[in-house]
């Protein structure tokens, strides 16, 4: 099974603003958000926890991994 997942709320996300490559942290309401969807996706069986490197994105997986009680593998990505 194969579960993709976008990352909590940033900062950016609610003033309208375009991320692309560049970064923004999560709000307290990103943050819920990762810890509500961990939550919720914690009981299914995975064989892995991936991310790209981006704050916004490792902080979302990161809370899942610890559902999953697994590490997260950061993707590289290509310069």
């Amino acid at each position: 099974m194969i579960f993709l997942a976008r990352h909590g709320e940033t900062r950016w996300n609610r003033l309208g603003r375009k991320q692309g490559q560049l970064d923004s942290p999560l709000t307290e309401s990103g943050l819920a958000q990762a810890r509500n969807l961990a939550a919720a996706v914690g009981r299914l069986r995975v064989d892995g926890v991936f991310s790209s490197p981006l704050g916004r994105a490792a902080t979302t997986a990161a809370l899942c991994g610890v559902a999953f009680g697994m590490p997260v593998v950061v993707a590289a990505v290509p310069r």
